[in-house]
């Protein structure tokens, strides 16, 4: 069986070429698993379009002669995010945004599965219990649209898999390159990491050869994080002023046990509702318990580096409060780890899945497949729903300005209201000015201030003179949600005009005053 019988560090693609059922396996479930995203020109995603726009235009802000760099700048400075960033712009140049935010989702759908599937060799089990990663393809981290985390925290799965099998200290470099490349995708990913690789050094034969191959493997991470860590605690107050710049949002430990499915498969609403979501939850909780259970466990399998992967997960689920404001904003921290703690359980099994055994993993293959044939219909529905707002693609002019007016971003079919982002998909293929882009100094792009036009209310609640005041520095004003248009008298005034209207979503271009002709 591979990795059960082998020393050493074994490609991927030679775990599949010795296995015809998993390689089989695996390229069947990629297949199912990538194809909803042909059903929707859109994602309902939350922040994949404000990512994926947003790194689109990479390329087009670090030229300093393209219309959109008055708007933006690059942050050069080693910052998360950089990953996501660069795969958005390069998918950009092939096919265009929308493209952008498909292979983003894409790759995620690939790459997890095949994560697992070569920790489970470096854990010497069976990997075909790897398959069973693609009933995480629909996650709530994706619908949430944290797709710079996911991409983060599968590669810390691939990280621990070369962790356990360094033995030398060009491997060990190895491992190091890649913490880097994790810190450079999600800061969380690479705190997971940090916490379960020096756990796995505990978990192994303790030498001290050993622990200083794990360190400098580890090292990367904190080597390529350095110079932000550094920026971010740079004014940072002393005494009491220390403590007071921090809030906290905390979840009681029962409320987030008591939330594990909202916080992993509860995410659709209306008509899309199924039993197909609850029935993978209580797959990946019982099924490998089951599996465990099938036969005497394989000695060479060691339990207690599998058991990291978990406790680690859990750990962080546990001890991280919900949000955290100072210094660094952010929400939803704890809620991320709840769908790599179902992902730790698949690890523990050591049952040889082989002949009879095989049979084993049916259930999780079948609901995987049934999962994308209910994302399929889902999205297809979805895609039917948005497909008017590509008619605006095209539209607004490169190095423009597009203010947006949401007023409707709910989706009868999920949970997470899906369309409050997709103006910044609009700004991202035509290179314009959005004032809703991420605004943190901790991505690669961020914006000139001096060019910031004011913006001094949120998106769903613009008083209607307050609309007219911003109105005076853009070019164009979308409007999503008819009912609430605030520009119908501005269009009778002749301050605006119509550009065009699409389903939900009006297309303003903003008439300008004539300039005053010389005497």
């Amino acid at each position: 069986m591979v990795g059960a019988q082998t020393g050493g560090r074994m490609s991927f693609l030679t775990i599949l070429r010795k296995d015809r059922f998993l390689a089989i396996g695996y390229l069947l479930l990629a297949a199912v698993g990538l194809w909803p995203l042909t059903m929707t020109p859109l994602l309902p995603f939350i922040d994949l379009n404000l990512t994926a726009s947003h790194g689109a235009m990479l390329f087009d802000v670090a030229d300093s002669h393209h219309p959109v760099s008055q708007y933006y700048a690059i942050n050069w400075a080693p910052v998360p995010y950089w990953t996501s960033y660069l795969i958005a712009a390069v998918a950009d140049a092939i096919a265009g945004t929308l493209f952008a935010a498909k292979a983003l989702v894409g790759l995620w759908i690939v790459l997890l599965p095949a994560a697992t599937i070569r920790l489970l060799a470096a854990l010497k089990r069976d990997p075909r219990l790897g398959l069973w990663a693609f009933l995480l393809n629909w996650e709530r981290n994706l619908w949430g649209g944290w797709v710079a985390y996911l991409l983060g925290m599968a590669l810390a799965l691939w990280a621990l898999a070369w962790l356990l099998e360094t033995v030398s200290w060009r491997q060990a470099l190895k491992v190091t390159a890649l913490a880097a490349l994790i810190a450079l995708t999600h800061i969380q990913a690479l705190g997971f990491l940090a916490i379960a690789g020096m756990a796995m050094t505990v978990a192994q034969k303790l030498s001290w050869r050993r622990i200083r191959l794990n360190v400098l493997a580890l090292s990367g991470g904190l080597l390529a994080i350095l110079p932000w860590l550094y920026k971010l605690f740079e004014h940072v107050p002393s005494g009491v002023k220390a403590v007071t710049t921090w809030r906290f949002v905390e979840h009681t430990a029962a409320q987030k046990m008591n939330n594990l499915y909202v916080f992993t498969f509860d995410t659709f609403a209306g008509k899309s509702l199924s039993i197909i979501p609850v029935a993978v939850f209580l797959c990946l909780i019982v099924g490998p318990l089951i599996i465990a259970a099938l036969a005497r466990p394989m000695r060479a399998a060691p339990l207690a580096p599998a058991l990291v992967v978990f406790f680690s997960a859990l750990l962080l689920y546990l001890v991280l409060p919900f949000a955290v404001s100072g210094l660094l904003t952010h929400k939803h921290t704890y809620v991320r780890y709840a769908s790599f703690m179902l992902l730790g359980l698949l690890l523990i099994p050591r049952t040889r899945l082989r002949g009879r055994q095989s049979w084993a993993l049916w259930p999780g293959i079948v609901l995987a497949l049934l999962m994308g044939v209910h994302m399929t219909k889902h999205l297809r529905g979805f895609g039917q729903r948005v497909q008017p707002f590509t008619a605006l693609f095209g539209l607004v002019e490169a190095g423009a300005q597009v203010l947006p007016i949401i007023n409707n971003r709910k989706d009868p079919a999920c949970k997470m209201s899906p369309s409050g982002s997709f103006h910044g998909m609009l700004a991202g293929a035509a290179r314009a000015f959005d004032p809703y882009f991420f605004r943190t100094h901790h991505i690669p792009i961020i914006y000139r201030r001096r060019r910031l036009p004011a913006v001094r209310s949120t998106l769903s609640n613009v008083s209607r003179r307050n609309v007219m005041t911003q109105l005076r520095g853009y070019d164009y004003a979308l409007v999503q949600g008819l009912r609430r248009d605030p520009f119908r008298a501005a269009l009778a005034a002749g301050k605006v005009r119509l550009v065009k209207e699409a389903g939900m979503w009006r297309l303003y271009a903003v008439v300008k005053p004539a300039a005053a002709k010389p005497r």
